[in-house]
């Protein structure tokens, strides 16, 4: 099954509040086109988990590894 996602919802932009990266943060990598984001979050000292193989919609095709990659970030 391929899902479409109109063109528009990637141009929005998303409002940040200023301040928000001195927050406890942490970074799940679900596709190579963020690794650099990726390493940006290693070097801020956010922990960052990985799950090999995974793409940008892994949340959807395989929820339960996504899952456990959100717990094991939330202890870390």
């Amino acid at each position: 099954m391929t899902v479409m996602i109109p063109l528009a919802v990637f141009e929005q932009p998303i409002p940040t509040p200023a301040g928000w990266d001195r927050l406890p943060c942490r970074y799940l990598l679900l596709s190579e086109p963020y690794r650099e984001a990726a390493a940006e979050a290693r070097g801020r000292g956010w922990p960052v988990e990985e799950i090999a193989r995974a793409q940008h919609l892994h949340i959807a095709v395989a929820p339960n590894d996504v899952t456990d990659a959100l717990l094991r970030l939330a202890v870390a």
